[in-house]
């Protein structure tokens, strides 16, 4: 027999305490699947376990290109040198640890220890000079800001979403993060 409980309503803290209490037998969802909510969740119910399984899911950055709807649109997206500078300015490797073990920098979409991943494209490095570079070749307006939003509510995408801020302002961009 198999009961579905949807905790829409409740959210991932009552799903969490369902799991606690041993009212439920598997959870699933976004924020259970954080190692350090699972490692909670068996700290308080040493009758629960929790498996690691590799995935492809992905954090990624989607550029607007269509333009704001206040009409603020910011031309230097258009260009590959801006987005280029981004990606030349985010410290991959600290932002994956952000995940706790669970997250690593990634060029394409294959994880590491698949056994189609290619080794030979480099992972992209941090390189600020060479960010700044591009942005300087395209006459980059340091004053403009830029603005980086996420739906997601959890502490380890704030802290994402500071590691962000503070790569692209140590190379002297303007950024607002909304969470």
């Amino acid at each position: 027999k198999v009961l579905l409980t949807s905790y829409a309503a409740g959210g991932d803290t009552a799903a969490i305490n369902a799991m606690i209490t041993g009212e439920l037998d598997y959870v699933y969802g976004n924020a259970l699947s954080d190692i350090t909510v699972a490692e909670n969740i068996v700290s308080q119910n040493p009758e629960t376990t929790y498996a690691i399984q590799s995935s492809t899911y992905n954090r990624k950055l989607f550029f607007n290109l269509l333009g704001r709807g206040d009409d603020k649109k910011n031309d230097y997206i258009y260009t590959k040198e801006f987005r280029q500078a981004i990606n030349l300015l985010l410290d991959k490797e600290a932002m994956a640890s952000v995940y706790a073990g669970q997250a690593e920098p990634l060029t394409t979409f294959v994880p590491n220890g698949d056994p189609l991943y290619n080794s030979d494209i480099p992972v992209h490095k941090r390189d600020v000079a060479a960010a700044k570079a591009l942005l300087d070749s395209i006459g980059f307006d340091y004053s403009q800001t830029i603005d980086i939003i996420t739906y997601y509510t959890d502490q380890a995408t704030a802290d994402l979403m500071g590691f962000m801020k503070q790569n692209l302002e140590e190379a002297g961009l303007t950024v607002e993060v909304a969470i």
